[in-house]
């Protein structure tokens, strides 16, 4: 919940469930570009609630990496083809990979208390099954823990660390699919 509203601080573990199903379900490249992109939006946003604004949360990066993956993936920008469906390929599988883990944490951040949260993360069995997007993680609760002072630096290195942690992790996953839709295998 919001502390200062009340209000849920975002749509919920289910509808996001539901929402990666039915990217995951479209069979048109294009359109679910276009859903993934608005996923990314949605999902930074609600992240935002939790964390704030002042500093962006990684989705928002991904959210533009998914807008420029699209250009590819609709033949834009390029000469010819070349690799748009790995281009594709790769974005489902980054937002499949990452989206349940935001989802996850907003879900422990409302189980608990800020305070709460970190232990939370740490034992939690989908965010700890990869070292570096725990760390993530982690970074991101000692954020929200550090008094929510705008200024504070503190915050702003913990929000940094964690999206390079994600970034990182990411970009893992995404180097095969880059490879892939590289000529000659990315060489």
């Amino acid at each position: 919940m919001n502390p200062q509203s009340g209000l849920p601080r975002w749509s919920g573990a289910d509808a996001w469930a539901m929402r990666m199903r039915l990217i995951e379900g479209e069979a048109d490249p294009v359109v679910r570009n276009a859903l993934i992109t608005s996923a990314y939006d949605d999902l930074s946003r609600e992240t935002a609630t939790l964390l704030g604004d002042i500093d962006a949360n990684w989705l928002t990066f991904g959210k533009w990496a998914s807008f420029t993956a699209g250009r590819f993936i609709r033949g834009e920008g390029a000469p010819v083809r070349w690799g748009a469906g790995k281009v594709a390929e790769g974005n489902v599988a980054i937002i499949a990979d990452i989206a349940p883990q935001f989802v996850r944490f907003l879900e422990l951040a409302d189980a608990g208390s800020d305070e709460e949260l970190s232990a939370l993360v740490a034992s939690d069995e989908l965010l700890g099954r990869n070292a570096t997007t725990l760390e993530a993680f982690a970074s991101y609760a000692e954020a929200l823990s550090i008094d929510n002072d705008l200024d504070d630096p503190a915050s702003a290195q913990a929000m940094l660390r964690g999206n390079l942690l994600v970034a990182h992790h990411e970009q893992s996953l995404a180097d095969d699919f880059v490879d892939d839709a590289m000529p000659l295998g990315g060489l």
